[in-house]
């Protein structure tokens, strides 16, 4: 479930694992920002509750496994470096 960072020569690809049962009772965002200080997003970015590659492939949410109640939904968010240096990612999650 940690997540984590592969910066490529073109990329920023952040990589995480969540619960499947959290994908349909929750709202999740990813953001990111070039400082920890202020989060005004560049890219916010909603992963949806299904299998599949969405906003032109910046986001994959790969398919289940595990069994119930334990199955994992791995997430990987790319973001394109451009002129950024630097970039932090976060995950944002609401419940309606």
């Amino acid at each position: 479930i940690l997540p984590a960072l592969d910066v490529t020569a073109t990329d920023f690809v952040f990589t995480f694992a969540r619960r499947l049962d959290s994908a349909t009772d929750t709202t999740q965002m990813f953001e990111c920002g070039t400082d920890l200080s202020d989060w005004t997003t560049i890219a916010p970015l909603a992963i949806p509750a299904a299998a599949g590659s969405y906003d032109d492939g910046k986001v994959v949410v790969g398919p289940a496994t595990g069994v119930a109640p334990d199955e994992t939904q791995d997430i990987t968010i790319t973001i394109p470096k451009g002129a950024y240096t630097t970039l932090f990612g976060r995950l944002l999650v609401t419940r309606p």
